[in-house]
C-alpha cells in the first residue's frame, strides 16, 4: 500500500483512512478464508 499522503491532506485524515482500509482488508480476508473453509482464520 502506498504510504505517501496526497498533497494538502491532513496527516490525521490520511491515517484514519489508511487504518479503515486496513481493517476492511482484514475483514475481507477473513471472510474469504471462511468461504473456502480455511480453519483457524
Amino acid at each position: 500500500m502506498d504510504d505517501e499522503k496526497p498533497k494538502g491532506m491532513h496527516q490525521i485524515t490520511f491515517d484514519q483512512i489508511r487504518d479503515e482500509v486496513s481493517r476492511l482488508d482484514e475483514m475481507a480476508t477473513l471472510k474469504i478464508a471462511q468461504m473456502f473453509g480455511f480453519p483457524g482464520m
